[in-house]
């Protein structure tokens, strides 16, 4: 895949990992020279390459003259790169990745062609990109690609698990009507993650509001679907941002009147200038729903196996491969209860969800996560013409992130 935005993201990765840079918000720099110590935050890679020039190492430490000794120690989202001009009066350029056993050395006419070699060094090296993305979702609690609930694959899964799995009043006491319908739906929701970092102490915290769109051919069956499904998002995190699209299709039948199974795949790319990170992905996924019927409580027992990869991204001349591959698990319960409410004219339901989900394969941030979900709305019975309105809340919990998401549906 080859976008104009996945490659303006992923030279940020790079130059912002390894150019001179400082932090933002998410990118903490340490810069010291004759003994002096000086700290700043940045929330964007180009606030942090700003830092990377004698001017902004200057500004960092004011003894900084453009001949001292200098070291600067990069946090890139959880990810050290250490910088250092390491002998006074000299142009030798060093850089150190410890977590990826990267050790360079660059030595021009003048320190700035050391740094132009360093960035030339970084744009031609398709084997670094790579491992850098990789360490990143594995050591950063912010990335957009993996390895916490607000990033791109995990949202995904929950999507994928979601569109798959059936309601019990979806088919409770329904025979095939001989007739089918269409329905389209607009389901926006707003996240906010706490994110605990492992190399600073202070957290990160991540908000993302998604205006997915989706498109269903209910066939006579009931719970028998086609799905489409557009996923678009956009998160912020500390005042840097991040988008991601996508496209998904989903295919639903049952295999008995209680048990039902889904087939979906689909692709979803996701870029952040500020962050330093894109990356594209593909996706195919296999959910399980076996319904128990009851007259007041009904369960729904689900289960999903998806395997998700990234893709290959084109920049320039450089073949860059994320090396990402992750097979996820995700198990639930949902649980329906028939309230005898009416909300807005239509007969309502309470829907309660506790979802375990598990990511094997490429390490990362968050290797599990936990859901508590509750929603309120009218029932979703098959082959109905009328709107259908669901909201609420859930609660997640993975082992260095937390935090609450609310949700709207509406089908018409």
């Amino acid at each position: 895949m080859q976008t104009r935005s996945l490659a303006a993201a992923s030279s940020a990765l790079i130059l912002g990992a390894v150019s001179l840079p400082t932090h933002a918000g998410v990118f903490d720099v340490t810069a010291t020279v004759n003994n002096t110590t000086q700290s700043e935050t940045y929330n964007t890679v180009d606030a942090a390459l700003a830092a990377a020039t004698d001017q902004g190492l200057h500004n960092l430490a004011g003894s900084y003259t453009g001949v001292e000794a200098a070291n600067l120690d990069i946090d890139f989202r959880g990810v050290a790169v250490l910088l250092a001009f390491p002998t006074a009066n000299s142009t030798l350029l060093t850089l150190n990745i410890p977590s990826i056993n990267v050790s360079q050395q660059f030595q021009g006419t003048t320190r700035d062609d050391s740094q132009s070699a360093l960035r030339d060094y970084i744009k031609k090296n398709a084997d670094l990109l790579s491992r850098l993305q990789k360490q990143l979702v594995k050591s950063s609690p912010v990335d957009p690609v993996a390895g916490n609930p607000n990033s791109m694959m995990s949202r995904s899964a929950a999507a994928d698990f979601t569109q798959g799995l059936v309601s019990p009043s979806q088919v409770a006491g329904q025979s095939d009507t001989g007739q089918s319908s269409n329905v389209f739906g607009f389901m926006p929701s707003y996240t906010k993650m706490v994110n605990h970092s492992l190399t600073n102490p202070r957290d990160m915290d991540s908000d993302t509001v998604s205006l997915p769109l989706s498109y269903t051919h209910k066939f006579a069956t009931p719970g028998k679907e086609f799905d489409i499904y557009v996923p678009l998002a956009e998160s912020t995190v500390d005042g840097a941002k991040a988008y991601d699209v996508g496209i998904s299709v989903a295919y639903r039948t049952p295999v008995t009147p209680r048990w039902y199974l889904a087939f979906s795949g689909g692709v979803r790319a996701t870029g952040s200038q500020d962050l330093g990170s894109g990356v594209a992905m593909a996706n195919g996924t296999i959910t399980s729903s076996y319904i128990i019927p009851g007259e007041h409580w009904s369960y729904t027992i689900g289960n999903m196996i998806g395997q998700y990869s990234a893709m290959k991204v084109k920049i320039n001349d450089t073949a860059y491969d994320p090396g990402i591959h992750n097979t996820i698990f995700r198990n639930g319960v949902l649980i329906e209860q028939n309230s005898g409410w009416q909300v807005l004219g239509e007969a309502a339901t309470v829907e309660y969800t506790i979802i375990d989900t598990r990511f094997t394969g490429t390490d990362l941030f968050n290797k599990h996560q936990d859901e508590f979900g509750i929603t309120i709305g009218s029932k979703r019975a098959n082959n109905a013409h009328a709107s259908d309105f669901r909201g609420g809340l859930a609660y997640t919990k993975a082992p260095n992130s937390k935090g609450w998401a609310f949700n709207f549906g509406y089908w018409f």
